[in-house]
């Protein structure tokens, strides 16, 4: 009796995994792998991200702000570690949504591989001036900005005092 019992549990564990797989998420096997050459849906071979990406990119403005976090971390995770367009924007994206710790980290990702970019620092700036503790660490992000490039337009009337 055991034995049958033992049976009919592994029977309907293995069904109930595969009515999961299969009808509750059909799209888990069509899911992209990084850098695999094609896939298929529906009998159509579907180019990967990582050979239409550039495409994508010249319309990133056109995109949501979620699209644009998606697309951006899925170019510097898997295409283009160095890319550093993608952390700027990836970086603006998270300022829009007010998360500015994570547009800290990517600003500083794209200052680190971009040191002469004025645009950055004062962005940078900005962020550190909305966290609020860190004033110091704003003024010397707008002075190097200005350092860098002195036509930066007017970044003091964006500078929020507490």
């Amino acid at each position: 009796m055991k034995k049958y019992i033992t049976i009919n549990s592994f029977i309907l564990t293995v069904i109930s995994f595969l009515f999961a797989e299969i009808v509750l998420f059909p799209n888990i096997l069509y899911e992209a792998i990084p850098y695999q050459s094609y896939k298929l849906i529906n009998n159509k071979e579907i180019l990967p991200f990582e050979k239409v990406w550039y495409d994508v990119w010249k319309n990133i403005d056109n995109l949501t702000i979620r699209e644009q976090i998606a697309i951006t971390t899925y170019i510097v995770n898997y295409i283009n570690p160095d890319f550093t367009p993608a952390y700027i924007v990836r970086g603006d994206a998270y300022f829009t949504n007010k998360d500015y710790i994570n547009a800290l980290q990517d600003y500083t990702v794209a200052i680190e591989q971009q040191p002469n970019n004025a645009e950055t620092y004062y962005k940078r700036g900005l962020t550190y001036n909305y966290l609020k503790d860190f004033y110091p660490n704003a003024i010397n992000d707008f002075k190097q900005a200005t350092d860098l490039n002195n036509n930066i337009a007017n970044f003091g009337q964006n500078i929020v005092m507490p």
